[in-house]
């Protein structure tokens, strides 16, 4: 895991939670890659002491450990099946894909009160709530398919079942924490040397909280503020005000289906420059630079243009001829 793939899930997890109307209280492990800067509308964080996370955490109380133990059953069963029935064409190499699927049905096996014993475990109880109940370990049925592995010679041994659900429990699951980005983290540095023109305040986000808070002010620049208020500003997700302009003027914004959440707002985005704005400025920046540096490079502009209107007494701004007063 690392900042800006849980940035991004947490964006979107807040996202779906504000459709549905839901508030969450949202309890994390105190790991490096779970700080980042967002700002959330339907999801509280709250992370758990540093140092108690192994005896207060819900999944460390028996949901990590049930989900390899059903995991690593279908791997091995798979892997047999490839070796017994030669017939069933089944390759030895599991794909990534194949990886996923078996994840999927792995986690989906795990029973809720198996989830809510663990919490229980955990001291997360109202009052009146009974004690969490002690799941029996894993039955014959582990041991016996366990023994064929050995037999078969896919494993020494030496080495037991609960060797193999447990061998990368000590593994690291998150970027490192490098003196390095600490120190950075302190200064506030970007990751990129610093030029004249660089935005500290962006430079020190995640990746996917910069480009929203960009696109924000970007259509808070084209959009004048009644419009932008109808479509539900500030309190409407910023991918959602997007899709909202672009509607508006009569096209389709990219489909969920197609693509992820960043990357749907960059193609929205794009979309916004080259076929709402129509400029031919923007859309030789476009074909020479990304799409969030072209936004970078429009705030900046117009910024400077600002600045230059407010000291001759002028406040109302136009550049590149797009500055949306209305929505026919």
């Amino acid at each position: 895991m690392s900042r800006d793939l849980f940035a991004e899930w947490l964006v979107e997890f807040d996202r779906d939670m504000a459709r549905k109307n839901r508030k969450v209280l949202l309890v994390l492990d105190n790991c490096a890659a779970h700080h980042v800067q967002l700002s959330l509308s339907a999801v509280t964080v709250l992370f758990l002491p540093p140092n108690a996370t192994c005896k207060i955490q819900p999944l460390d109380m028996g949901i990590i450990h049930a989900f390899k133990v059903c995991y690593r059953r279908r791997v091995i069963q798979r892997l047999l099946i490839a070796i017994d029935r030669p017939d069933a064409a089944m390759p030895v190499r599991i794909s990534l894909l194949a990886a996923v699927e078996m994840l999927k049905a792995a986690w989906m096996e795990l029973t809720a009160e198996c989830i809510a014993d663990c919490f229980r475990k955990a001291g997360f109880m109202g009052p009146g709530t009974e004690d969490a109940i002690d799941h029996p370990q894993e039955g014959r049925s582990h041991e016996d398919l366990w023994q064929r592995v050995v037999d078969t010679q896919l494993a020494g041994p030496d080495v037991a079942w609960d060797d193999f659900v447990s061998a990368d429990d000590d593994a690291d699951i998150a970027e490192p924490c490098t003196d390095e980005a600490i120190v950075r983290e302190v200064r506030a540095l970007p990751d990129c040397p610093e030029t004249d023109e660089d935005d500290d305040e962006d430079a020190a986000l995640p990746p996917v909280a910069a480009l929203c808070e960009s696109i924000r002010e970007l259509l808070g620049l084209l959009v004048d503020e009644p419009t932008l208020k109808g479509f539900g500003y500030p309190d409407k997700p910023v991918d959602e005000l997007l899709e909202a302009v672009i509607r508006r003027c009569g096209h389709s914004p990219a489909s969920p289906d197609d693509y992820g959440y960043m990357d749907r707002l960059r193609e929205n985005s794009k979309l916004l420059f080259t076929v709402v704005i129509d400029d031919n400025a923007v859309k030789t920046l476009l074909n020479n630079q990304t799409v969030d540096e072209v936004i970078l490079h429009v705030l900046r502009l117009a910024n400077r243009v600002v600045n230059v209107q407010i000291k001759k007494g002028r406040m109302h701004l136009s550049f590149y001829g797009f500055f949306f007063s209305s929505f026919s």
